[in-house]
C-alpha cells in the first residue's frame, strides 16, 4: 500500500495519479537438498550453496558467488510428507557478522543464510532468479473506496473473509483479579533478527478484554554488574496474534551487540478493561442505544452517540468493528474509512456485502501500576533460533 499524505488540512485531495513499476521473476535456478545432506555442496553458474545444518525446524546454509546485485534469494522448506512449511523466519549476511563487506567485490563475500520453519525440515529447495521482467502500469486512487484497482461494486460481489475469525467473548473482572492473572517476566528474543535481545514481557489475562489494553513501560533502568547505571535503547512490542502478550526490548545505545546488565527495573503502567459491552446492528433491528446504522450493500454507515474507546483501525482479528455477511461469516475490512466513531458518525467499507455489524464498546478501564525488578534470563542455544516450543 502507499499512503500519501498532505500537510495542508484545508486542501482535500480528489485524485491521485501515477505509474507502478513491477519486476517479476520467470526464470529460477534451483537448488534442492535433504536434511541429510550436511555439508553437500551444490554448484550452478559460478553459484554454490552449501548445508551447513539442518535440525528440526532450523536450517543454517553457505553461499559463495552471489552476485552483489540483482539476485535475491527464495528458500522453500518441505517436511516429510511433502507438505510446504511456513516460515517462521529468516536472515543472511556475512559469514563473518562483524566485518565490513568488500565493495570491491563484484559478488558477494561467503553468505550465510538462516531459515525459520513452522515445522521439522525434511528437504529445502534454495531458488535464485535468472531473468525477470519489468511492467509499468498506471495506477489512479480517487475519494471513493475501492476505485483503486478494484472497482466498488466488484467489493461488494467477490466476497473476503476474516481467516479463523473468532467472536469475542467479554468478562466483567476485578481489578485484583487483573493483577493476579498478569505475569511480569524477564526473557530473550528467540527470534532470527535481534536473537537473544533481552526483553521484559508482560503477560495479560488469557481473556478476550486484554486484545483492548493499553500497556506503557515507564522508569526503565539498567544496572550492570558493578552497580552503575547503564544508558541503552528500548522497543515496545504487541503481539497482534497474540494480543495478551506485549514486551519491551533492551538493547545498546548504538544497537549493535547484546546489552548485558545485572538487574532491570521499572514500572508497567496497564489501561485496563474491565466492561466491554458489543452493540449488534442488522437490517432488521438497525438501530439501538441512540444510534442507527444503514446498509447499503458493502457499505455500512453508523450514526449515534460519540464512541471513544474503539481503534478501527486494527487488523481484523482484533478490530473492534465487524461485519457479517448473510451466512454468518465475518467479512475483512476495505482500506476505506470516512469520518470516525469518536465523531459519532462514520462509513465502513467491507469485502461482501453487510448484512449485520457489530461494534465493540469499553464501558470501564481502570489504570493499574505493577513495578518490576528483575535478573537477565540466561543465553539461548543457537540450536533453539527461533524454534516453536515443542523443538
Amino acid at each position: 500500500d502507499l499512503q500519501i499524505t498532505i500537510e495542508d488540512e484545508n486542501i482535500i485531495p480528489y485524485r491521485a495519479e501515477g505509474i507502478a513499476a513491477i519486476t517479476l521473476p520467470v526464470k529460477f535456478m534451483k537448488f534442492q537438498f535433504s536434511s541429510q545432506d550436511i555439508e553437500k555442496t551444490i554448484s550452478q553458474d559460478g553459484i554454490s550453496i552449501t548445508l551447513k545444518e539442518c535440525k528440526n525446524n532450523f536450517v543454517h546454509l553457505e553461499i559463495d558467488g552471489l552476485p552483489r546485485k540483482g539476485k535475491e534469494l527464495i528458500c522453500v522448506t518441505y517436511d516429510k510428507k511433502g507438505k510446504r512449511l511456513e516460515n517462521v523466519g529468516r536472515m543472511s549476511g556475512p559469514k563473518d557478522m562483524f566485518s565490513e563487506p568488500d565493495q570491491s567485490l563484484n559478488v558477494e563475500e561467503t553468505i550465510k543464510y538462516l531459515y525459520l520453519s513452522k515445522g521439522k525440515v525434511a528437504s529445502i529447495e534454495m531458488y535464485i532468479p535468472e531473468r525477470t521482467v519489468s511492467r509499468q502500469i498506471s495506477v489512479i486512487a480517487t475519494r471513493e473506496p475501492g476505485r483503486l484497482g478494484t472497482s466498488y461494486d466488484e467489493c461488494a460481489e467477490a466476497p473476503r473473509y476474516v481467516k479463523d475469525a473468532e467472536k469475542p467473548a467479554y468478562q466483567t473482572i476485578d481489578p485484583g483479579d487483573v493483577i493476579k492473572q498478569t505475569r511480569i517476566r524477564s526473557t530473550r528474543n528467540n527470534a532470527v533478527f535481534g536473537f537473544n535481545t533481552p526483553k521484559i514481557g508482560v503477560i495479560l489475562p488469557r481473556i478476550d478484554n486484554s486484545r483492548y489494553a493499553e500497556i506503557e513501560f515507564s522508569d526503565t533502568v539498567l544496572i550492570g554488574k558493578f552497580g552503575k547505571k547503564l544508558k541503552f535503547e528500548t522497543e515496545d512490542y504487541r503481539d497482534r496474534e497474540n494480543f495478551s502478550e506485549s514486551e519491551l526490548r533492551l538493547m545498546n545505545k548504538d544497537r549493535k551487540g547484546i546489552i548485558n546488565f545485572a538487574k532491570a527495573a521499572g514500572t508497567i503502567e496497564i489501561k485496563y478493561p474491565i466492561s466491554i459491552t458489543t452493540l449488534r446492528f442488522t437490517k432488521a433491528n438497525p438501530s439501538m442505544s441512540g444510534a442507527t446504522v444503514t446498509f447499503n450493500d458493502n457499505l455500512v454507515s453508523y450514526s449515534g452517540s460519540v464512541i471513544e474507546s474503539v481503534d478501527s483501525f486494527l487488523p481484523d482479528n482484533l478490530c473492534p468493528i465487524r461485519a457479517y455477511d448473510i451466512t454468518g461469516r465475518q467479512l475483512r475490512k476495505v482500506a476505506y474509512q470516512r469520518g470516525g466513531l469518536e465523531y459519532g458518525s462514520a462509513t465502513f467499507a467491507f469485502w461482501g456485502k453487510v448484512e449485520a455489524l457489530e461494534i465493540d464498546i469499553v464501558n470501564k478501564r481502570v489504570s493499574l501500576e505493577m513495578p518490576y525488578n528483575l535478573k537477565p534470563s540466561p543465553m539461548i542455544p543457537l540450536n533453539k533460533i527461533g524454534s516453536p516450543e515443542e523443538y
